[in-house]
C-alpha cells in the first residue's frame, strides 16, 4: 500500500518489504543500507504555515527523495514527517555516504519552496546491513541513531559508527568476541580478485561473517571496532590469518597456488611480535609467504610511529607484501606511499562505482593509476558492478579486479566449486610474487 499523501510506500508496507529485503542479503551475501530523512522542526511549521502548506513539502520532499534512488531502490514515508529509503546491492558504507551527500544536494537545492518565507532543514542518518546491523529492526535503530546524532552536532547527514550506540540494541563486548573465537562461530568468505589484463585469477579476499546464535548476521565492522578496544584483535586477527592460510592451502593442493589476501587492523600494525606470528602460521601449512598479502587502511598506512613502520618492514622482509586498501578516502599521497614497503593501492569502491556517471570520479581513478605505475605500484580496483566499468578499467589499464560483477563473496567449499569451474591457468607460482609478472 501507498501513502495516500505522498504516494511513496506505507510505513507497514516499507517496513515488510525492508525486512524481506534483509532475509535476502542475508542469503546472498549483499548489502542493504538504510537511510532515514526527517524535517527538522516540521510540527512548529505546520503550525505556523498551515497544514496544506506543510502537506505541500512533504509531497515535494517526497518527490524529491524519489529522485535520488537507483533502479530497485525504495522509498516509504515511516512517520508524520520522516521518510526512509531502502538501497539494495550497496557496496560499502562509502556508498550511503554518497546517497546522503546526493540528498544533501537535491534537499538544499532543487526543492522549490512550500510557500513564500519557508525555510526548512533535514537531518538524515543511515546504517548497512550485515555491517553495522544483524537485522532489519536494528538497521532501523541504527540509522535513527546515526539520525539524532546528525541533528545533535548541526550537520545534515551522517552514517552510524561503532562509537554510536543504536537505540534500544543489545551491545556486543569483547567477550562476545573472544567466545565467538572459542567456539566457531566466525566463518571466512572468499572474494575473487583478477587480473584485468587477461581475466586470470590472482587470487580472493578473506572476508570475516559472524553468524550469532541470537543476533544473527553481525557486520565484521562491528567486531573489528570492539576487537580493537580489546587485546581481543590479537587472538581474531590470528584467527583470520590461519584459517585464510588452512584454505589457501587447500587451493594450492587442487592446482590453483594463488594469493590470499587478509586485512590488518591498525593495532596489529603496532605489536613487534606480528611479523614472528605470521612467519608460525605461514610454516604451519607450509606455504610460502610471497602467497600472502595484508591489506591495510590508508589511515593506519599514514601512521607514522617508528614502530609501525618497523613492523611493516619486518612483514616484507619476511617475503608477505602490503597492499593500501580503500585508497582515496584519506589524506596521504603518493608521493608518501613510495616510502613505504607496499606493492599495491587499491582503489576505493565509492569512486570505481560512480566512475561511468561522474566524470570526476573518474578523472581521480585515471590520476591514481597514472601515477601509481609512475612509483611502481600496482592497482586494484574494487566495487566494479557491471561490464562497462570492467571494461573501462581495462582501457585505463587499471592492473587487477574485485566486484559483484566478477563474483560475490562466497563460502570456503563454494569458492573450492568456483575454482573448479574456472578453465584460465592461475596466475600465481608459489614463490614468486605474481604481481610483478
Amino acid at each position: 500500500m501507498t501513502d495516500s499523501l505522498t504516494g511513496v510506500l506505507s510505513r507497514d508496507t516499507f517496513l515488510s518489504l525492508l525486512e524481506k529485503c534483509v532475509a535476502q542479503a542475508r542469503e546472498d551475501g549483499s548489502r542493504v543500507g538504510l537511510v532515514q530523512v526527517d524535517i527538522d522542526h516540521f510540527r512548529e511549521l505546520n503550525v505556523q504555515a498551515g497544514h496544506s502548506v506543510g502537506d505541500e513539502l512533504l509531497c515535494r520532499v517526497a518527490d524529491q527523495l524519489a529522485s535520488c534512488l537507483r533502479e530497485g531502490d525504495v522509498i516509504g514515508r515511516t512517520d508524520g514527517d520522516e521518510f526512509a529509503l531502502m538501497l539494495l546491492d550497496v557496496l560499502s558504507k562509502d556508498h550511503v555516504a554518497l546517497a546522503l551527500a546526493r540528498i544533501d544536494e537535491v534537499l538544499s537545492q532543487r526543492v522549490p519552496a512550500a510557500g513564500p518565507g519557508i525555510h526548512f532543514t533535514v537531518s538524515a542518518g543511515a546504517s548497512l546491513f550485515p555491517d553495522q546491523a544483524g537485522d532489519s529492526s536494528e538497521l532501523l535503530r541504527c540509522a535513527q541513531a546515526a539520525l539524532q546524532d546528525a541533528r545533535a552536532r548541526g550537520v545534515p547527514g551522517k552514517v552510524y559508527d561503532q562509537a554510536l550506540p543504536a537505540l534500544g540494541t543489545t551491545e556486543i563486548h569483547a567477550r562476545d568476541v573472544d567466545k565467538a573465537i572459542r567456539s566457531s562461530q566466525f566463518d571466512l568468505y572468499f572474494q575473487p580478485k583478477v587480473d584485468l589484463a587477461n581475466g586470470r585469477l590472482r587470487g580472493a579476499e578473506a572476508l570475516l561473517r559472524w553468524q550469532h546464535p541470537k543476533r544473527g548476521l553481525v557486520g565484521p565492522e562491528r567486531v573489528v571496532a570492539v576487537a580493537e578496544r580489546s587485546d581481543v584483535i590479537h587472538a581474531l586477527t590470528l584467527w583470520v590469518l590461519n584459517v585464510a592460510l588452512r584454505n589457501c592451502a587447500s587451493w594450492h593442493q587442487a592446482g590453483w597456488p594463488i594469493h590470499v589476501f587478509v586485512n590488518l587492523s591498525t593495532v596489529n600494525l603496532a605489536d613487534h611480535e606480528f611479523p614472528m606470528l605470521v612467519q608460525r602460521s605461514l610454516e604451519t601449512w607450509q606455504l610460502d609467504p610471497g602467497v600472502l598479502q595484508f591489506e591495510i587502511t590508508e589511515t593506519a598506512a599514514m601512521d607514522e610511529r617508528e614502530q609501525v613502520f618497523r613492523v611493516l618492514e619486518d612483514l616484507t622482509a619476511l617475503g608477505v607484501s602490503l597492499s593500501i586498501d580503500d585508497f582515496g578516502t584519506g589524506f596521504s599521497s603518493l608521493a608518501y606511499l613510495q616510502k613505504l614497503p607496499v606493492r599495491e593501492i587499491k582503489i576505493d569502491k565509492s569512486f570505481v562505482s560512480q566512475m561511468l556517471h561522474r566524470r570526476e570520479d573518474e578523472t581521480i581513478v585515471r590520476a591514481i593509476i597514472q601515477l601509481a605505475h609512475s612509483f611502481g605500484l600496482q592497482v586494484t580496483a574494487e566495487g566494479i558492478e557491471d561490464a562497462d566499468t570492467y571494461a573501462r578499467l581495462q582501457q585505463l589499464e587499471c592492473d587487477a579486479a574485485q566486484g559483484f560483477h566478477i563474483a560475490r563473496p562466497m563460502e570456503a567449499a563454494a569458492f573450492l566449486d568456483y575454482l573448479e569451474g574456472r578453465q584460465d591457468v592461475p596466475l600465481a607460482i608459489p614463490g614468486r610474487d605474481p604481481l610483478i609478472e
